[in-house]
């Protein structure tokens, strides 16, 4: 999994994809792990649908940390500790004290994406009032997905509020455009967009368009004197391995601090 954050922007307040619905669990690392609403068949497909649609990351039935690798580029990895390697028993552990999930009420019915497990397609589950651990999601509808999330605030400009957000991928600017798109927000180019910052290089239409102060072109270098009174944007360590559109390239543009 990649740990590279995109720089995203949503106007005034970001209201993002969410309903409102889904349930927050727990935090562990830098990920917010949620129990979100689904309609229809528990599929793997719809598990990873459901998540998505919220504007979400999807898991996967371990965590793919160290040994307990999953393998997969489309689930997050997260260090559940030495209790288990399995997503849903780390956390319930976390919230009910065993690492068995199907004892965990806050967990019922709840199913997590498992590609392989069954011919059907069917996410694996747990159902809290009969005790049962593995459900076959394609024999079961309408119940929840576990689903993880990631957007840090960092502040607000010209009427445009800037979140970083985690993305999985290249850091390319088509992945960098659907990361954000898919949290429900706009996003920046390197330049900030207003004249005489508004080259085609390094701006295009489809990027946000913000005041510059005055002062430097670069998106990051505007947004590290916000932040960090420095225009000098690698050494603001809330820009660390952040990375905006760059439409004279194929790759976004980004810094690593120091």
């Amino acid at each position: 999994m990649s740990k590279l954050i995109v720089l995203a922007a949503a106007f005034v307040v970001w209201t993002g994809s969410c309903t409102g619905q889904e349930e927050h669990l727990t935090v562990i690392g830098e990920w917010d792990f949620y129990k979100v609403p689904s309609t229809g068949a528990m599929t793997n497909a719809n598990v990873k649908a459901t998540c998505e649609a919220a504007g979400m990351w999807n898991l996967c039935a371990l965590t793919g940390y160290g040994s307990c690798s999953h393998g997969r580029s489309d689930c997050i990895t997260f260090d559940g500790g030495k209790g288990s390697c399995r997503t849903l028993s780390v956390i319930s552990n976390l919230l009910c004290g065993t690492i068995d999930a199907e004892a965990c009420q806050r967990l019922d019915d709840t199913f997590v994406y498992y590609p392989g497990w069954k011919s059907d397609d069917s996410a694996l589950g747990v159902d809290y009032e009969t005790g049962h651990w593995g459900m076959t999601g394609a024999s079961y509808t309408d119940k929840f997905a576990l689903c993880a999330g990631y957007q840090e605030y960092l502040t607000a400009w010209n009427g445009w509020a800037f979140y970083k957000v985690r993305t999985l991928g290249n850091l390319d600017n088509t992945d960098i455009q659907a990361t954000c798109e898919r949290v429900g927000m706009n996003y920046p180019c390197r330049y900030t967009g207003h004249a005489p910052c508004d080259s085609s290089n390094y701006w295009r239409s489809n990027c946000i368009k913000f005041e510059h102060a005055g002062g430097n072109c670069e998106t990051t270098k505007v947004l590290s004197n916000i932040l960090c009174g420095t225009t000098t944007d690698y050494n603001c360590l809330p820009l660390n391995y952040t990375f905006v559109y760059y439409p004279s390239s194929s790759h976004g543009y980004g810094h690593r601090y120091g």
